[in-house]
């Protein structure tokens, strides 16, 4: 008996294991390290997964900007539209729980007592990343996605740039360089919170350079990302190359 039950729990660690995957980066301000992310994904069924970002400050942020922020966006693996976004924030200037669902029934989104339309695959942000990662090059290139942000809609798309080497731990990974563009769409946000977290208020302010670098070869893991925020450069980096 206690060989069979060592079996099945063997045996569904395996398939839990098989069905997720997780990495690290770590996030520089003005080459200063000040982030560290982890990036995981969890497969529920052939339709739909769940991708989990947290994001932990470091190093001489953690002294005076202390960040412990947790991101949960579930989505439909064919078309990458958002079904459920959840943020968990504490940092300095913000503490609170968010939740926004897609219902149905009514194909609306819902935030508490708000219901509001959206184009039709409407993705998110993180929902968005994991599309420019399992999409090929030329189904990605150029094509303007409407994304859903904390109630306000935008159209996004990501530009290829081209193909270049990057190198990690001493191991050279081909990669595909994009750069992402956000357009406002016009009288389309809702009032859902007073104010947002430091990386969704960052990553859609106006006249920002976006870039992201994604390996060419299966898992497809986002190797670099940066923002260029008027002269202000974050930047990701995969913490290393296994």
């Amino acid at each position: 008996m206690k060989k069979i039950i060592f079996f099945i729990f063997i045996n569904n660690f395996i398939l839990s294991t098989e069905n997720e995957s997780s990495y690290k980066y770590i996030i520089s301000f003005l080459s200063i390290p000040s982030v560290e992310l982890s990036m995981s994904n969890k497969i529920i069924d052939d339709n739909t997964s769940t991708i989990i970002f947290s994001a932990k400050s470091i190093s001489l942020l953690d002294n005076f900007f202390k960040i412990d922020n947790y991101y949960s966006t579930v989505y439909n693996v064919n078309t990458f539209k958002m079904l459920e976004y959840t943020s968990n924030i504490n940092q300095p200037n913000a503490k609170y729980d968010f939740k926004i669902k897609w219902n149905n029934e009514n194909k609306q989104y819902e935030h508490l007592d708000i219901s509001y339309e959206r184009p039709k695959e409407t993705n998110n942000i993180f929902s968005l990343l994991q599309r420019v990662r399992f999409q090929p090059k030329d189904k990605i290139d150029a094509i303007w996605i409407p994304i859903e942000h904390e109630g306000t809609l935008f159209n996004a798309r990501f530009l290829w740039v081209n193909s270049v080497n990057i190198e990690i731990d001493s191991v050279s990974i081909k990669t595909n360089h994009f750069r992402l563009d956000l357009e406002r769409e016009e009288n389309s946000q809702k009032k859902l919170k007073e104010i947002s977290d430091v990386f969704n208020w960052g990553i859609t302010l106006d006249n920002s350079i976006r870039q992201i670098w994604i390996e060419r070869e299966e898992p497809y893991r986002i190797i670099k990302a940066e923002v260029d925020v008027r002269g202000l450069k974050f930047k990701a980096s995969l913490k290393n190359s296994n």
